[in-house]
């Protein structure tokens, strides 16, 4: 009779879990995925660290996806790894959302992540956000900025990060403006938080500074 050894066993159950659909078995810093967001709608990641099993989301699958209620959701877990950024232009020049909601457990949203999203109204960022980067929402049309953290001074936030840009309209071919997100957005805090957001720059830029309950 025939017998097999536990390492054999072991091995073979290795191999079959790395040929499961969605699973990311044996990856390497580096190694991108695709996987679904709570919406079904399939947004594609980069492998961070195999070891601490951290990720970050790259884009959408197909960038031209319509958005049934117009809102992206940026999730904090991806096929068993930890969502903690949002990569450099990642969603750059798209205009198929109005809404970006960043899950709590996100850190960063670099670069550019979401500059030149002409259709972007809304934005909410979760009490766990440390890192705004250079532009990472500029030329865009945001009505409505909900910060979770209640303590601004612990997120490093690019001057740049809401700056108003000309940019190429599409659909007119030629230069036009985007909102100045600075005067034309409300900035919504947690209570008792206003004055600390007034109070440092570049929060200090916005004209209405709201506190939610």
């Amino acid at each position: 009779m025939r017998t097999v050894s536990f390492h054999s066993i072991a091995i073979s159950l290795g191999l079959l879990s790395f040929l499961m659909p969605g699973h990311a078995a044996f990856a390497n810093d580096g190694d991108t995925f695709v996987a679904e967001n709570k919406d079904g709608i399939r947004l594609t990641y980069q492998v961070l660290s195999e070891q601490e099993k951290t990720a970050e989301v790259t884009g959408l699958e197909n960038r031209y996806y319509i958005f049934d209620d117009g809102c992206l959701t940026i999730p904090c877990e991806a096929n068993g790894y930890r969502v903690v950024s949002v990569a450099m232009a990642a969603f750059r020049n798209n205009r198929e959302f109005q809404t970006v909601i960043i899950s709590e457990g996100i850190l960063s949203v670099k670069s550019s992540s979401f500059a030149g999203c002409t259709n972007l109204k809304e934005v909410c960022l979760p009490p766990t956000i440390t890192e705004l980067g250079y532009e990472s929402f500029s030329s865009s049309n945001i009505e409505k900025i909900v910060m979770h953290a209640p303590n601004p001074g612990y997120i490093q936030c690019d001057e740049a990060a809401f700056d108003t840009k000309l940019f190429i309209d599409e659909d007119i071919m030629d230069w036009a403006w985007c909102n100045n997100t600075y005067e034309d957005a409300t900035l919504f805090v947690p209570r008792g938080s206003a004055s600390k957001y007034a109070g440092l720059s570049p929060w200090s830029n916005f004209v209405s500074i709201q506190e939610f309950f």
